[in-house]
C-alpha cells in the first residue's frame, strides 16, 4: 500500500474509530488507489484440482509477448486481443489493486466480473494451484513484469500506454484518479483505437509529458506546495499522524491496533 492510500485509509478511522480498515476497500478501488490484502496462508482452503495440471497461461505467464509493431495499422486489435484474454485470468483481478493507470487500464478491457473479483480475495490460481505471492505467512495474488508489458502494450520503440513506474512518479498523479487524469485517458483512447501509428510513445516520451517529482522536490518540506498529494507528502503526513513511516503501511484487518 502506497503511503497516499494509506492516508486515506487513515482518515476513514479517524471517522469512524470501531470501523476495521478493511471497510476502506471499496473506496480505494473505486479511486483507483493502490492497495494489497494478503490473507494467512492457514486461512487459504486448497481446492484439491478435478483435472490433470494446471492451466497453460500458469505456464506462460513470464513469457514476454511478442512486441508490438507501431508501423502495422492493426497493431491496435492485435493489443485488444492480447489484453482481453489477459484479463479473464484468475489472477488478473490483481490489476485492479494496483491503482493507476493500471486499474484504469483493467477497468477498461476487462470481463465484467473483475471488479466483483478484486473485491472477494484469493483466486482460483492460489487456492486451486497455488501460484501466487507469499509474503511470510500469507498469501495474494500477483502479476508478472510480462503480464504488465502486455497490459501497458510494449513495442520495440516504446508503449500504447505509460510505464506505470512513470505514472506513479509523475507530478500529475496524487493517489487518486481525478477527472483531469480521466480526460486524458479517453483522449489517448480515441488517438489509439484509431489506428494512428503515432499514438504510441517511447519512454522517454511519456517521462516528458509525465513529468516526475525530481529527488530535491521529492525531499521539499511539507511547505512546498509543489508536492501537495505527492508520495512524498503523503509519507511526510502519514509521520505526522503518528504512524511508522519505516515500512510500507500496513493494518492486520483482524487486530486495529497500529
Amino acid at each position: 500500500m502506497s503511503f497516499q492510500s494509506a492516508i486515506r485509509v487513515a482518515h476513514d478511522i479517524y471517522d469512524h474509530p470501531a470501523a476495521s480498515p478493511a471497510a476502506s476497500v471499496p473506496s480505494l478501488l473505486r479511486r483507483r488507489a493502490s492497495y494489497r490484502i494478503f490473507t494467512p496462508i492457514s486461512q487459504v482452503t486448497r481446492v484439491p484440482s478435478l483435472t490433470r495440471g494446471h492451466p497453460s497461461y500458469l505456464d506462460s505467464c513470464n513469457t514476454y509477448p511478442e512486441l508490438l509493431n507501431f508501423k502495422d495499422p492493426n497493431y491496435w486489435n492485435t493489443y485488444l486481443a492480447r489484453v482481453q484474454a489477459l484479463l479473464r485470468r484468475p489472477y488478473a483481478r490483481w490489476f485492479l489493486t494496483m491503482g493507476g493507470i493500471l486499474w484504469r487500464l483493467a477497468l477498461q478491457f476487462s470481463p465484467p466480473s473483475l471488479l466483483n473479483d478484486a473485491l472477494t480475495g484469493l483466486s482460483l490460481d492460489v487456492t486451486t494451484w497455488g501460484i501466487g505471492e507469499v509474503n511470510g505467512q500469507s498469501w495474494d495474488d500477483s502479476v508478472t513484469a510480462a503480464d504488465i508489458a502486455m497490459l501497458i502494450g510494449v513495442s520495440g520503440t516504446g508503449s500504447c500506454w505509460l510505464p506505470h513506474d512513470v505514472w506513479n512518479s509523475s507530478c500529475q498523479w496524487k493517489g487518486f484518479w481525478s477527472d483531469t487524469d480521466e480526460q486524458w485517458f479517453q483522449s489517448h483512447l480515441g488517438n489509439l483505437s484509431s489506428g494512428n501509428t503515432e499514438a504510441g510513445k517511447t519512454r522517454k516520451d511519456w517521462k516528458h509529458f509525465f513529468r516526475p517529482i525530481s529527488a530535491a522536490r521529492s525531499a521539499a518540506r511539507s511547505s512546498d506546495v509543489s508536492i501537495y498529494g505527492s508520495e512524498a507528502f503523503a509519507r511526510e503526513l502519514f509521520g505526522q499522524l503518528g504512524f511508522c513511516t519505516d515500512v510500507i503501511p500496513t493494518w492486520n484487518l483482524v487486530s486495529v491496533d497500529r
